[in-house]
């Protein structure tokens, strides 16, 4: 499974999920936006000392919060406090330990640095074009014991 993933970035221990969604892997960077922009407005409106439904009409009415903007390679993300960051991953694969306790795992594209020097045929290189994903990965897992992301190791397909 190649979706969208969807996490909270934050220093916070506030939230005790840090994946924010999962969403299929043909949804539309446009839809992916609105859904960062729904996510927010939610987080908002919940607060932590009172509800503010506010800022869920204001999501109805378009008054967005926050701005999703899109980097390089397909990477969305918001640039309010706490941030979203939504991505695809790939082979991303749900487990459970003997006491219940589920286990996600996926592989994160390392992409390369781009400048204004860099030309296609060496950013091509980067990229698996048979198995649609870059050649270079990071392997990681989230606990739902440890509630946490960990980084793994790196994972590279050959060039062929």
């Amino acid at each position: 499974m190649n979706p969208w993933l969807i996490t909270w970035e934050t220093h916070s221990d506030k939230f005790r999920n840090p994946i924010a969604a999962i969403l299929h892997n043909t949804t539309s960077e446009g839809k992916v936006g609105e859904v960062l922009q729904l996510l927010y407005a939610n987080y908002v409106a919940a607060g932590f000392d009172r509800l503010y439904p506010a800022e869920q009409v204001r999501f109805a009415q378009r008054k967005d919060l926050c701005k999703p903007r899109r980097s390089q390679f397909g990477r969305i993300f918001t640039e309010s406090s706490p941030m979203l960051f939504a991505r695809h991953v790939y082979d991303m694969r749900l487990t459970a330990d003997k006491d219940g306790f589920q286990t996600l795992t996926w592989e994160e594209g390392i992409f390369p640095e781009i400048t204004s020097d860099t030309r296609r045929n060496e950013l091509a290189k980067h990229f698996n074009r048979k198995k649609r994903r870059p050649r270079k990965r990071r392997l990681m897992t989230f606990s739902a014991k440890t509630r946490a992301i960990v980084m793994g190791a790196e994972i590279y397909d050959p060039e062929s």
